[in-house]
């Protein structure tokens, strides 16, 4: 299993963003994996944002995965999107992880997979019209970025058409949610503040989520009401010190 850290970077949190970014960078001299932003604005608006502090992170960042966990701004092209996932792929030196999530993610989504490929296509469908076109760039990992799909999304056909590069998204906070029977897992761990320096609950609480879910990928999210507060990174060195520094 593998471990990642995710913070939110969101406008009403204006310079306390910075905080949460360099919690972040930090993860990756403690030993994660993955460092991913989360935005979580379904009204939009929130695209710039994330992809700026993604592209800040790769930036600050030598080895870890990129994620970006983001709700699909409807005022945003799919064909922008993918030009600016593309490129944000290119500037991490190919390690960016995109989790989509909202409602009627299918034509989006086949218009970025489409695009991403660098061969010439077409639309025509419910919300999305174009002629032939290509688009660039192109990412640098083929055939595309890793894509994670929320698993109560019910997006088990994009996932099975391409199921080496792609995983399911599974957020335990939603109780209706049992664990896919196939494919790659990344799993939400939402870190409560009751948990800051208790060493031992969290290893116990780690251990429970590997043997209900079997994640290939946790990612911890602490203090997620307050992703910028000092709790957050006291809570990320706990997690280090509980599971990371631990198995080192």
């Amino acid at each position: 299993m593998k471990f990642g850290v995710m913070g939110r970077v969101a406008a009403e949190e204006g310079r306390n963003a910075g905080a949460t970014l360099d919690r972040l960078a930090h993860a990756e001299s403690q030993g994660f994996d993955a460092v991913w932003i989360a935005a979580e604005d379904p009204e939009g608006g929130a695209a710039g944002r994330s992809l700026f502090a993604a592209a800040g992170l790769a930036e600050r960042t030598q080895a870890v995965d990129v994620g970006l966990w983001s709700v699909l701004d409807p005022g945003l092209h799919p064909l922008r999107l993918a030009e600016d996932l593309a490129m944000l792929d290119l500037v991490s030196g190919g390690r960016l992880h995109w989790a989509p999530t909202g409602s009627d993610l299918a034509e989006p989504l086949s218009i970025i997979l489409n695009a991403w490929s660098g061969e010439p296509f077409a639309h025509e469908g419910p919300r999305f019209k174009f002629s032939t076109l290509v688009c660039l760039p192109t990412p640098e990992q083929k055939p595309h970025p890793r894509l994670w799909l929320s698993y109560a999304s019910g997006s088990a056909s994009e996932l099975e058409a391409d199921s080496e590069h792609q995983g399911w998204l599974i957020d335990p906070d939603d109780e209706s949610v049992s664990p896919p029977l196939s494919g790659s897992r990344a799993l939400v761990f939402r870190m409560p503040g009751s948990m800051k320096g208790e060493v031992d609950v969290i290893r116990a609480a780690v251990a429970d989520l590997n043997r209900r879910y079997a994640p290939d990928l946790l990612l911890v999210w602490p203090d997620s009401d307050k992703p910028a507060s000092a709790d957050a990174e006291s809570l990320q060195n706990d997690f280090a010190l509980a599971c990371l520094e631990s198995s080192a």
